[in-house]
Parts: C-alpha cells; sequence; structure tokens
C-alpha cells in the first residue's frame, strides 16, 4: 500500500512538470512583449536559439519572443503597417537583451577556443578583435530595450 501512495504521488508530481516549467519571468518595468502590441511582425529571435555567433541559446532569452520599451513597439507597428501596403514584413532579429545575455556573450568572447561558428559568423576576424566591439561589447544598446536588429522580407515569402 506505501508504495502505491508514493507512485501515485510521484505520478501526480510528474503530471505537474509541465506547469511548473512555464514559470514566466516578469518584464521589466516600461516593457512590452512586441506580438501583444503587433502580431503581425515576424520574431526569429536568434539569441534565443543555437543559430547565433554563440551556437547555443544566450542566456536569459525567454523562448523566442521580442521585448521592447512601451514607446518602440507602437513605432514598430507604425513601420510594419507602412510595410504591409508595400508588400513587405518586418522581421525581429534582436531586441531586448537581458544582462545576463551580455554576460554571457562576453564569456563567449573570451573564450578563444570555441570557434564553432566562426566560418559563418565571423570568417575575416579573429575572436580577440570581437571582444569589445558591438558584439560583445561592456555595455549592449539592446538593454535598453529601444535597440532592434530588423529585416524586411515580402509579407508573402515563408519566414527566414
Amino acid at each position: 500500500m506505501k508504495k502505491l501512495l508514493i507512485l501515485s504521488f510521484l505520478m501526480l508530481l510528474g503530471s505537474q512538470t509541465p506547469l511548473i516549467s512555464h514559470v514566466v519571468t516578469p518584464l521589466p518595468k516600461g516593457f512590452v512583449y512586441l506580438e501583444e502590441i503587433d502580431p503581425t511582425i515576424d520574431q526569429k529571435i536568434e539569441f534565443a536559439t543555437s543559430e547565433n555567433i554563440l551556437g547555443i541559446e544566450a542566456d536569459g532569452y525567454e523562448r523566442g519572443r521580442a521585448i521592447c520599451t512601451k514607446e518602440t513597439a507602437p513605432a514598430l507597428k507604425k513601420v510594419q503597417n507602412a510595410m504591409k501596403k508595400q508588400g513587405l514584413c518586418l522581421q525581429v532579429q534582436d531586441a531586448y537583451r537581458p544582462v545576463q545575455a551580455v554576460k554571457h556573450i562576453q564569456r563567449w568572447a573570451k573564450d578563444l577556443n570555441d570557434q564553432k561558428t566562426k566560418a559563418r559568423y565571423y570568417p575575416d576576424i579573429s575572436k580577440e578583435e570581437i571582444l569589445g566591439t558591438f558584439v560583445a561589447a561592456k555595455n549592449s544598446a539592446h538593454s535598453r530595450g529601444s535597440t532592434d536588429d530588423i529585416i524586411n522580407r515580402l509579407a508573402h515569402q515563408n519566414k527566414l
């Protein structure tokens, strides 16, 4: 009977794991999720994936959701509306960058043995040159929440 109770408890606990694992970090004051302002803007937040200069997900990114200031989001929406009239769509590739991510990028830049993304992302420069530049700067403009990396694409084109 005791084993049955323990097994039942473990099964119940296991069934609750998805609820526990989806804890959402509160946004900094004055910030919003971009999709809440304009869900038509494509988001491909590369630091939330392994498809970036690190080769792995950067610390602190939340499931590829673009976060920006309450002032930036409506400005992007305005640009998106103008782009749609021309058959184009904005794609945000980076937005608010958490401090944990900035520190992660700096650690990566200092690890001169990690060269796995060199061929794709920095083939013509040494990794030593990256440290302190816009990629691995001590303070990132992205951490203010009003700096975004954006491209435009054809509106009917599949996500890049």
